[in-house]
């Protein structure tokens, strides 16, 4: 820090510059005058000044030249008695009519002639703030100053002071996307060296549509009051919630960060100038940055729920009246499920979350999307949607779900459908929208393929009557549902829910009275009996007949070829007197026919 007091300059040490002018002239009882026009004024007692600065740690602050002017008669001379923490050894900026960059202090005199042809003498004083200030003395309102007085007679001093201002860090610009029905909460925020000022956060461009301020910006520190002994962190939120007519918009505006720059209203006085122009020194903030908002439209998403039921819900925290439960999905990612006739498949679960919203999206079911067209699958009719409800995404706890700790929902439904016997060995498409309130939507669609041949009993169904709805009898539905060969479909049956038939009251005894029956009619030589394969089963797909190997029981069957009216007298044949053996016949497969043992 430099003081420097009672330093007597006197006019004639610098330059003078002759100009007549012509101008009125008011002086006061100290002896400083102005122009009445205001193109000249000596700053008043007291008056603030501001300055514009920056401040970087290793190289300390750096601020703006401040320039302003004494007006007295030409009898006098003025005096820089008194100055504190301004630069003296430095060079300045003032305007070009003075020349280049000057020594900071007296930078020159202008003669000026009034209308009364009165000579008045202008001493053009620059200065600026020394670069050594720390932070904690920024904003001060006594700490650097300049004090001018003058003689013949001596006046009272008068002082000008510095007020340095530190514009805020700018704030960094970046770019936001804003779903419709989404509300956009955007935290602006900036950092303001100078304690004793106050910030504004603001548009320097036209606000985005519809957006608004939650409130004045906030300062937020960690130290115990704000503002405080430090960098002060200021913050404001705008909030914006773009509409639907929005969508496809991107709007991008400035924002800018301004200090309200002195702890007084700043002063201007005629003659002052900012470096190289004349005026006020530019209020302090931030540059400005672009932020870009762009409004998109919120899709719903496919989800997939998870294998253990849970309560669904009529509205956000309402459970549904009376209480129901989700389908487990037991096939998670699964887009082909398997059918059986007359079985209820295992309901289908459906779940789409919206981003942002827990509002129940409205289901339906919809013919196949253009991608399906080209597999030729149509929709089934008899598929039904489960009443649309919200399905909880929530904490299991230990004890099971827990519905105070639900954070979001999605919305659900389930796919139930019973396929009929004239659909057997088909498959179809099932596809389900989900739409918001704005129209977006999204699809999910699933495979159904129908077994053939496989039947679900009914109440009342017997041997007969199962085997008469396929064109068989009792004995081959019987049969052909024990062994090893049926056990082979408990994979796949039990992910639809079902089991298969086995060692029912239906099940025949090996001495029946029926089996006696069938052994005579048909004159067999064979302790067994056997069954040629053809016609339908109970769980299996339709078995061919088969031609013996030559070479006896015992031999692999090396053909098959789907049961004709020669093949079936072979087979009758093959049981009567010749040595027989029984055989387990081949299951057509899609990926080809595959043979057995006997």
């Amino acid at each position: 820090t430099v003081e420097m007091k009672h330093i007597m300059l006197m006019i004639m040490l610098a330059a003078q510059v002759k100009s007549s002018f012509g101008q009125k002239v008011q002086c006061d009882a100290d002896g400083f005058c102005s122009f009445l026009d205001g193109s000249i004024q000596t700053p008043t007692q007291n008056a603030g000044i501001r300055t514009l600065c920056t401040y970087v740690v290793s190289t300390g602050l750096s601020c703006s030249t401040v320039s302003f002017q004494v007006l007295t008669r030409n009898d006098r001379t003025v005096s820089f008695p008194a100055v504190f923490n301004v630069e003296q050894s430095d060079s300045c900026d003032v305007p070009s009519e003075f020349g280049p960059s000057r020594h900071c202090g007296i930078v020159t005199t202008k003669q000026y002639t009034d209308t009364d042809g009165k000579v008045y003498i202008s001493t053009v004083y620059a200065t600026k703030p020394l670069s050594t200030i720390l932070p904690s003395s920024i904003g001060s309102s006594s700490n650097i100053y300049v004090c001018f007085q003058s003689s013949l007679p001596a006046s009272t001093q008068r002082c000008v002071f510095l007020y340095v201002n530190v514009p805020p860090t700018a704030t960094a610009g970046s770019q936001f996307s804003v779903a419709v029905g989404q509300s956009l909460n955007l935290p602006i925020s900036s950092k303001l060296l100078v304690q004793v000022d106050t910030l504004n956060i603001k548009f320097t461009s036209p606000e985005i549509p519809g957006s608004k301020w939650n409130g004045p910006a906030t300062c937020i520190t960690s130290g115990s009051t704000c503002p405080y002994n430090g960098v002060d962190n200021w913050v404001r939120t705008l909030t914006y919630t773009p509409r639907s007519s929005e969508i496809g918009n991107t709007y991008s505006v400035s924002v800018q960060s301004v200090a309200r720059g002195l702890p007084i209203a700043p002063q201007a006085f005629g003659g002052m100038a900012c470096d190289r122009s004349y005026g006020l020194c530019s209020v302090p903030s931030s540059f400005p940055v672009t932020i870009t908002v762009t409004v998109s439209q919120s899709l719903p998403v496919v989800q997939q729920v998870g294998s253990t039921p849970i309560l669904l819900f009529s509205q956000p925290g309402v459970l549904l009246d009376p209480p129901q439960y989700s389908a487990p999905n037991l096939l998670q990612n699964s887009t082909l499920y398997q059918a059986y006739v007359n079985c209820p498949i295992n309901p289908i679960p459906f779940a789409f979350s919206t981003s942002g919203s827990f509002d129940l999206l409205s289901m339906s079911l919809i013919d196949p999307p253009s991608n399906f067209a080209s597999t030729g699958l149509s929709t089934p009719a008899g598929v039904k949607l489960s009443t649309p409800a919200l399905y909880p995404k929530a904490a299991i706890t230990d004890n099971g779900f827990d519905i105070s700790n639900v954070q979001s929902y999605w919305s659900y439904t389930a796919l139930s459908w019973t396929p009929p016997m004239d659909v057997a060995g088909r498959r179809f498409v099932v596809c389900v929208q989900a739409t918001d309130r704005l129209g977006a939507s999204a699809v999910r669609c699933v495979e159904l393929s129908v077994a053939r041949c496989v039947y679900c009993t009914l109440a009342g169904d017997t041997l007969r009557s199962v085997a008469a709805a396929y064109h068989s009898n009792w004995l081959q539905v019987w049969s052909t549902n024990q062994g090893r060969w049926s056990e082979l479909e408990d994979t796949e049956l039990a992910s639809a829910g079902l089991a298969r038939w086995s060692n029912t009251s239906l099940s025949l005894p090996p001495h029946s009275p029926a089996l006696t029956m069938f052994r005579q009619k048909i004159r067999t030589c064979c302790r067994r009996v056997c069954f040629s394969g053809w016609g339908p089963s109970f769980l299996f797909a339709p078995k061919p007949a088969c031609r013996p190997s030559r070479g006896g029981s015992g031999q692999r069957w090396r053909r098959c070829w789907p049961p004709t009216a020669t093949s079936m007298l072979r087979a009758r044949l093959c049981l009567r007197g010749r040595p027989c053996a029984c055989f387990q016949t081949s299951v057509l497969r899609e990926a080809g026919q595959q043979h057995y043992p006997m």
